[in-house]
């Protein structure tokens, strides 16, 4: 029984892990390119349809060529900011996970039989 339930913990946190820290990139990518784009003066309005289309994959086609390069440097920056976010809520669920785990497992240590007690 110990052994399945250290395997279902394993495939839990093999699917949830990577899955709840994906969610986390995806939604606040879009905050971040919208509070980078208005940071660099585009119009509130016009920074959210380059959100939008950021966010469903689309390129930077019909932006004008002074808007290209402000869109061009905030969106990988964006991206890079959610996904450290994402790699310090990971880190902090790791440490506070390790520190049960260290208080209250055990590991007994067994001595070497001696040639009397065998």
């Amino acid at each position: 029984m110990a052994a399945a339930a250290v395997n279902m913990a394993r495939q839990l946190g093999t699917v949830l892990g990577p899955s709840v820290l994906g969610t986390i990139v995806t939604s606040r990518f879009p905050r971040n390119l919208h509070d980078r784009l208005v940071e660099a003066g585009i119009p509130s309005p016009q920074a959210d349809r380059i959100v939008e289309g950021a966010s469903h994959g689309g390129g930077a086609t019909g932006v004008p060529a002074a808007l290209a390069r402000v869109v061009g440097t905030a969106v990988p920056r964006a991206f890079t900011d959610a996904v450290h976010l994402g790699n310090v809520i990971g880190g902090v669920v790791l440490i506070v996970m390790a520190v049960p785990a260290a208080l209250f497992v055990r590991h007994k240590v067994h001595s070497p039989r001696t040639s009397a007690e065998a």
